[in-house]
């Protein structure tokens, strides 16, 4: 039976509806095209298979571990997502572990970010030059663009393995909740209030995931959730984000104190929890003098050493993966294909603002 015929130039151009040059010219990450040029040429690509020499299909398709050639490469594709002022640090130390590691092993780490789901492209992982890669993207037609042409392992996000199709390590919030909520009812806590995005609107179930560790950590501690102190942000709304943790704040405002108030709030998302501080100062409310605040966050370090944190072990999160990713590339069995790793509570530095009696 005659084989599937190989995907060229021409068929990329025709596909993109553009000349031959300029595809060329894009495949071979040459400058002087658009972004909006390089998107319809990189769509075409992962459209009709395209691989650009033999050399390159042999690498992409050899799944078994002796018909592939290695250069000891590794790489993290990674989506950037939202800003926040954290995450440039967080993002260069986060690269320092992944090379310490790889390096550890005999590898070389690099990192791809990307913005755009759509116009993706990575010539180095296109002809064939990298061995394994560390994905996250919660994005499944990017996963399985990536999964098709090489090993890879999916890190810190929860897609289910049957979209997946590649082994996953992620954070498992719960234990470090059940530390914070342990020292909060320890204190003489009883009502928590709670802040986090609607886990129904999540791509996937990370957000429920963590979101159903806090509940449960609360629960089991003994803690009340309030339903007037339980709310929700709704990360699709036309309401920016700003706003409606603003108007969180004024609703948690009134709820403070008193013996049937709040006393403590929770959130899986760090980022949520520095805005809604900010919100909280303007109306007055100092932390954790007023309010204690856990927040589960994926730093290394905590900015606000006025909160308590529940934060990702990054070290064996970065030491699963790249296990898990290695034995692939080696052609050795995995001993599953789903792993989650403890994160730790950190209790807040021991701090007052204003006078002290």
């Amino acid at each position: 039976m005659p084989g599937k015929r190989k995907t060229t130039l021409k068929d990329l151009a025709e596909y993109a509806h553009l000349s031959v040059s300029t595809v060329s010219g894009v495949v071979n990450n040459l400058e002087g095209f658009s972004e909006e040029t390089r998107k319809k040429v990189w769509d075409a690509v992962h459209a009709l298979d395209y691989v650009p020499n033999a050399q390159a299909k042999k690498l992409r398709s050899g799944r078994d571990a002796g018909s592939r050639l290695r250069s000891g490469l590794l790489m993290r594709i990674k989506y950037y997502g939202t800003e926040y002022p954290w995450k440039k640090r967080f993002d260069a130390d986060l690269s320092q572990k992944f090379e310490e590691a790889a390096a550890r092993r005999g590898y070389f780490m690099t990192n791809y970010c990307y913005e755009r789901e759509k116009g993706f492209r990575c010539p180095a992982l296109l002809n064939g030059l990298i061995d394994g890669v560390i994905i996250k993207s919660p994005h499944p037609e990017i996963v399985q663009m990536v999964r098709d042409k090489v090993p890879a392992v999916l890190l810190d996000i929860s897609m289910p393995f049957e979209t997946a199709g590649i082994p996953s390590v992620n954070a498992d919030m719960k234990q470090g909740f059940l530390a914070a909520f342990r020292d909060l009812k320890e204190a003489g806590h009883v009502r928590i209030g709670h802040l986090d995005a609607d886990p129904a609107r999540s791509c996937f179930n990370k957000e429920k995931l963590n979101d159903d560790a806090l509940r449960g950590a609360a629960q089991y501690c003994g803690l009340e959730l309030p339903p007037c102190a339980d709310l929700s942000l709704d990360l699709n709304s036309e309401v920016s984000l700003r706003e409606q943790i603003a108007d969180a704040a004024r609703t948690f405002r009134p709820l403070l104190g008193g013996p049937h108030g709040i006393s403590a709030l929770a959130t899986t998302n760090f980022q949520f929890a520095s805005m809604l501080l900010e919100e909280l100062n303007k109306l007055g409310v100092r932390c954790p003098e007023d309010l204690e605040v856990v927040a589960g966050s994926h730093l290394m370090e905590n900015p606000l050493p006025q909160i308590s944190t529940v934060r990702n072990d990054w070290d064996k999160l970065i030491d699963i993966s790249l296990e898990l990713l290695i034995r692939q590339i080696s052609g050795l069995e995995l001993p599953g294909d789903q792993f989650f790793i403890a994160s730790h509570y950190h209790k807040r530095s021991s701090i007052c603002v204003g006078p002290c009696f």
